[in-house]
């Protein structure tokens, strides 16, 4: 298949290129900023599939600059939305759990999201505008991951590596509960989904458990023995927004779409062993 991707330098869409390549499709990278104008022509396919990875992730800078995180994560959606239907391509749109209100946890793919501060709410605008368009399918997740590349982004596995690795004192939320996927198993499953001939307009990607952050940073503590520096667990009150605009149950109900595409869900404790012996095995002692 030809598939166009945009955010390919990213976390998860550098491993879903890397991934699709692979198994033999021809990968088309976007390179044009999201709140730009005038790429139209220059990606209009053909293409088997449009898949939309990239946005701004950066919630403290959204919860700032709601203009620039609308442009991207709003418009940006509907821009490349409108690349895939202009050749009647299939449409798939990376969402977050973050969409829901976090009140309850275990959300399935049909419960009404309740986005509640602004990026959440760009990224359920996203998942609006993408369901217009009949050939769209909207993936809900929860990635963790190391960059393929050995570049730093702001991603709580690498903050959290980095940190043990140069002995820097971390803070770590209790209150915040979520079940990630690496980026390595999500490409894997987004390429069995690709690949199928099924149709689902909204899927849940996740790990068989669920588990704070605090308990995920203490797994991955294990394997820095020579870590000198302070863990401390607080909760996202101790955030610069005062938690309040922070989900605290962001976990989700996968058991549909795992039947449907016939996925295995490992755990968080299998996808941590992976990322660090595949990303990260360099630094552990």
């Amino acid at each position: 298949m030809r598939v166009l991707i945009s955010g390919t330098s990213g976390l998860l869409g550098s491993d879903l290129k890397s991934t699709l390549t692979e198994k033999g499709h021809s990968v088309v990278d976007f390179k044009h900023r999201l709140d730009g104008t005038g790429f139209e022509k220059k990606y209009k396919g053909p293409y088997d599939w449009v898949i939309h990875c990239a946005a701004e992730t950066n919630v403290d800078r959204c919860e700032i600059e709601h203009e620039h995180c609308w442009n991207v994560n709003a418009l940006g959606t509907a821009r490349m939305r409108d690349i895939a239907a202009a050749t009647d391509a299939r449409f798939l749109y990376i969402s977050t759990a973050s969409v829901f209100s976090g009140d309850e946890g275990n959300y399935k793919e049909y419960d009404r999201p309740y986005p509640e501060n602004f990026y959440n709410l760009s990224k359920f605008t996203g998942e609006v505008l993408a369901s217009e368009y009949k050939k769209s399918t909207i993936v809900r997740l929860v990635c963790i991951g190391i960059h393929r590349n050995g570049s730093r982004g702001r991603n709580f596995m690498e903050w959290l590596v980095d940190s043990y690795s140069s002995n820097k004192s971390v803070r770590l939320f209790k209150d915040i509960v979520i079940n990630p996927l690496s980026t390595m198993t999500l490409a894997e499953h987004i390429a069995r989904i690709i690949a199928s001939r099924k149709h689902e307009q909204v899927v849940h990607l996740t790990s068989s458990d669920h588990l704070s952050k605090a308990a995920i940073g203490k797994l991955v503590l294990k394997r820095f023995p020579r870590y000198k520096g302070k863990v401390t667990t607080t909760t996202s009150s101790a955030s610069r927004f005062g938690g309040k605009n922070y989900p605290k149950e962001m976990w989700l109900n996968s058991n549909r779409t795992a039947r449907i595409f016939n996925l295995k869900r490992p755990s968080i404790h299998e996808e941590l062993d992976r990322i660090l012996k595949e990303r990260a095995s360099d630094l552990i002692a």
